[in-house]
């Protein structure tokens, strides 16, 4: 028993080790959250290291130190394989049809091109678009340091010149993170809904002007009236939008995405939401499924933290 641990450590902690390798000469070593691989491999193989030395030199504070964490090493392990489980289970959704709106999540801009997983997410879109001809389309994301252009203006014109109409597209601009793509995309939602309305009872009204298809002026810049400490707050103490919304909703994103992007719209306050999942890098999905299962953790914690 104690030679099949001290084998399984040694062969999963090198195992760790060169995905952290894979990650780095893939993506970046400055990738998010790939440290834990290399954590991982570090603490698989000293704790190889400390059964190795224990069955040479016996002592009953090193086995206890040893038990303690392949208790709470299998403990992790079945809290992600069942968090992990959920997320793996929503990447395979069936799109609904023709819904009201579809969000389409933002991510990394390089210059004024898409990523890799933005570009997947863009062209599920454009499919959806192709088939769905009465869906608008919110794109969410707003510029990084490191981005020529935000990521709702990269998003417009690379669907634009796949042939969506920008009349179908609307821009929201001020967002850093996936709360904060919900929350005012849900404003942006609220205001072409209201223009839907003064249509109907004035159909002079100039529907969604300050909106759709108003690529010249940057598109809707929702959230721009809100100061950094305002959306610190909001991304902190998980203050939601307080209208629901009750139109049909997509989200898209990358299909590790989906779940956490899902229970974090339904807490904002959309009722009728349902995930769109593209494509995503396979080399990254075991780290993408990782992360993304941390991150459900942690909101959960949160949440349950701020009932008390």
């Amino acid at each position: 028993m104690r030679h099949a641990l001290e084998m399984g450590c040694l062969c999963l902690g090198i195992l760790c080790l060169f995905y952290y390798l894979g990650i780095a000469l893939y993506a970046g070593i400055t990738t998010s959250f790939a440290w834990v691989w290399l954590s991982g491999g570090a603490v698989l193989l000293l704790l190889q290291f400390a059964l190795r030395f224990e069955s040479v030199h016996p002592h009953i504070w090193l086995r206890f130190l040893t038990g303690a964490v392949f208790a709470l090493l299998a403990a992790a392990f079945v809290i992600i394989l069942v968090v992990g489980s959920r997320i793996v289970s929503t990447m395979c959704t069936v799109p609904q049809e023709n819904l009201d709106y579809v969000i389409v999540l933002g991510a990394q801009v390089r210059g004024t091109s898409p990523s890799l997983s933005l570009k997947k997410r863009l062209d599920c879109a454009a499919e959806y678009a192709e088939e769905n001809p009465d869906t608008t389309f919110i794109l969410s994301g707003g510029q990084g340091s490191d981005e020529d252009i935000s990521e709702a203006e990269c998003m417009a014109q690379y669907l634009a010149a796949a042939g969506v109409s920008k009349d179908r597209l609307v821009m929201e601009d001020a967002s850093t993170s996936t709360r904060e793509n919900l929350i005012f995309s849900a404003e942006i939602i609220r205001a072409l809904d209201a223009d839907k309305d003064s249509l109907l009872s004035d159909p002079t009204a100039d529907v969604g002007a300050a909106y759709a298809g108003d690529m010249d002026d940057g598109g809707a810049d929702a959230g721009s009236d809100r100061t950094d400490s305002d959306r610190e707050t909001e991304e902190n103490s998980g203050i939601y939008a307080a209208e629901t919304i009750n139109v049909s909703v997509g989200i898209l994103s990358n299909n590790f995405h989906i779940y956490r992007a899902l229970l974090l719209a339904r807490q904002i306050g959309y009722t009728n939401v349902s995930g769109i999942p593209a494509d995503s890098v396979l080399v990254m999905q075991p780290h993408n499924i990782l992360r993304e299962t941390c991150a459900v953790l942690v909101m959960k914690c949160k949440n349950l933290l701020q009932k008390f």
